[in-house]
């Protein structure tokens, strides 16, 4: 069965390559961390952000062509994520993962795409973007799996700040960590084949207790590819319900798999 094409360059949602704002230099209480308890402050610190809504402004670039929309997320832990792109002030696409399901609603066209976060060779609008990456690059969170002591190859100081790389399913993965915030500001990912996927994180400030970026910025060289997605609006943990998140679609929609969903 042949996919369908829809021209909507306006959504990307990158595994993020970001950079952070300079932190402060690291009190005596942080120096010499152990991997261990650095690990564990880090997802003690993502696990303060029970829920996140929020809008934020995309800008893209893919080979040479610009673009920029507008959209609005809804996150609830541990795995509920709703995102709504906005061209003008229409709705061009709705995207849902939930643990591992996933649903992308055209409603334009009155269609859903729907299929599994496992599917990252699935051609989003806009960019090609493996959906396990979607996640952070709407949230400014990374995904904390990889990062377990069996997996580190190299831990070191410098500069102030803690460098930890990890090596798992054939990647390697170096994060860049701000002790005194227990944040992580940079993220670099090699992939199989040489290529490089940068995630950074800037200009963290503290909502509700939380240290969070203002800004994310990633870039890959898979493709002539950078994303800038900038917050608007940050509201964390209201108490958002899985009513709140829930995909709501007309009886008469179209459905289609994932893999279908091809963007010119």
């Amino acid at each position: 069965m042949m996919g369908q094409t829809f021209t909507l360059i306006g959504l990307v949602f990158l595994p993020p390559l970001l950079i952070g704002c300079s932190p402060d230099k690291p009190s005596d209480a942080n120096s010499d961390l152990p991997p261990e308890i650095l690990l564990e402050r880090l997802k003690s610190a993502h696990s303060r952000l029970q829920d996140f809504k929020g809008s934020a402004l995309v800008t893209v670039r893919l080979n040479g062509r610009r673009s920029r929309v507008s959209t609005r997320i809804r996150y609830r832990q541990p795995d509920h994520l709703k995102i709504y792109v906005q061209g003008g002030l229409q709705v061009i696409a709705v995207l849902s993962i939930k643990e591992h399901d996933v649903q992308l609603y055209i409603p334009g066209e009155n269609v859903v795409f729907e299929g599994s976060i496992d599917d990252t060779d699935v051609l989003m609008p806009g960019l090609p973007v493996p959906l396990s990456d979607i996640r952070t690059a709407s949230t400014g969170v990374i995904d904390m799996t990889p990062y377990v002591l069996e997996n580190i190859t190299d831990y070191h100081q410098e500069d102030g700040h803690y460098y930890l790389s990890v090596m798992a399913n054939g990647r390697k993965r170096t994060i860049r960590i701000d002790p005194e915030r227990s944040v992580v500001i940079r993220e670099e990912e090699k992939i199989p084949g040489g290529k490089t996927i940068i995630r950074s994180f800037h200009q963290y400030t503290r909502r509700e207790g939380i240290w969070r970026p203002s800004e994310i910025h990633i870039e890959s060289d898979m493709q002539d590819e950078t994303l800038n997605l900038k917050y608007d609006i940050q509201s964390l943990n209201s108490g958002l319900t899985g009513s709140d998140l829930r995909m709501k679609l007309p009886g008469s929609v179209r459905r289609l798999p994932l893999s279908h969903m091809v963007v010119e």
